[in-house]
């Protein structure tokens, strides 16, 4: 229960997850509303290979989530 943070009201908070400068910055730019590889490695002038690194990263970490059709959205 510890690992799965459910081991009730007596367990610590979670805090949120710590991510590098650029990862942070990818986020920021990614909003809420879904968007496309494409779109995300245009506004962020990242290439693929490098903004797909990152969203994995950010996806770790419960910050994204992958949608069908290859989308990408924030989550909080």
């Amino acid at each position: 229960l510890e690992e799965l943070n459910l081991a009730g009201p007596a367990a610590p908070a979670r805090e949120a997850p710590q991510i590098e400068a650029e990862a942070a910055q990818l986020l920021e730019l990614l909003g809420y509303e879904p968007s496309s590889m494409d779109a995300i490695c245009a506004r962020s002038g990242l290439g693929a290979d490098a903004a797909s690194a990152l969203l994995l990263k950010l996806e770790l970490n419960g910050l994204i989530e992958v949608l069908p059709g290859g989308q990408y959205q924030r989550v909080r």
